[in-house]
């Protein structure tokens, strides 16, 4: 048996059975140890990682320029859906307007006069006011801020302005006799020019707020979308204003 396993520990334990004393002559196969197979070694990160993390962040920026892209465009589209409700709403009064005068014996009333002087001052008010905003906006874009400060300015001012002018109407046409209840231009006046002042003060406030992160010195990203969307709102009520201006004007 000692000549066996030492046969067995030379040739590598392979090919060489040995025998167990205590079961005679019966061979005891040499059992060999199984090669445990466990996970793959997990390998460090490399130097490319870093730059993966550095593409996400520009990702990451990416996606932000995108939501206010998006943004962006659903307040252009939420401007257009109202600007189209108020000029559906002023075409309605405007038929009203025409209905009356081509009924009316009498066009305007008695208590309309010096009214039309009160007309062309508006409008005078309100086309300088558009021409002082698109001096604005040219400023704007050449990054001239001083400019475009003053000229925002004069904007606002020529609107309070147009505001008084309109004011002042409504009082010449009370003193007149004409008020609001004392017949059905007096009621389509007050309503067509009242509305469209109320417009105008909505625009005077956006404009407030833009010439104030103007004056904050804010960057620009933060206050020139508003200034643009505060231009559409603006020149959309100064043409307005002129449509309303040769109904009140020349349908008399």
């Amino acid at each position: 048996m000692l000549i066996q396993f030492s046969a067995w520990v030379d040739s590598g334990g392979a090919g060489v059975e040995l025998l167990d004393p205590t079961c005679g002559d019966q061979p005891v196969r040499p059992t060999r140890r199984r090669r445990s197979i466990g996970p793959p070694p997990v390998e460090p990160p490399q130097d490319g990682g870093g730059g993966g993390g550095g593409g996400g962040g520009g990702g990451d920026d990416g996606e932000s320029e995108k939501d206010e892209d998006s943004t962006l465009g659903h307040k252009k589209l939420g401007l257009a859906l109202f600007l189209v409700s108020v000029a559906t709403l002023f075409s309605m009064f405007l038929v009203v307007y025409g209905a009356l005068s081509a009924s009316a014996p009498t066009w305007p009333p008695p208590g309309f006069g010096g009214a039309s002087a009160g007309l062309l001052l508006s409008t005078v008010l309100m086309l300088a006011s558009d021409a002082a905003l698109i001096k604005a906006e040219r400023s704007r874009r050449r990054r001239e801020h001083v400019r475009m400060g003053r000229m925002y300015m004069a904007t606002w001012i020529l609107g309070v302005a147009f505001l008084f002018a309109q004011v002042s109407l409504w009082q010449l046409l009370r003193s007149n006799g004409l008020s609001i209840a004392s017949n059905a231009y007096g009621t389509i006046f007050y309503c067509i020019t009242g509305l469209h002042g109320l417009h105008i003060l909505g625009g005077l406030i956006y404009l407030t707020r833009v010439m104030w992160m103007v004056r904050k010195r804010e960057p620009a990203v933060k206050w020139v979308a508003s200034a643009e969307l505060c231009a559409v709102y603006w020149h959309s009520m100064g043409g307005l204003w002129l449509v309303l201006f040769g109904a009140l004007y020349f349908l008399d």
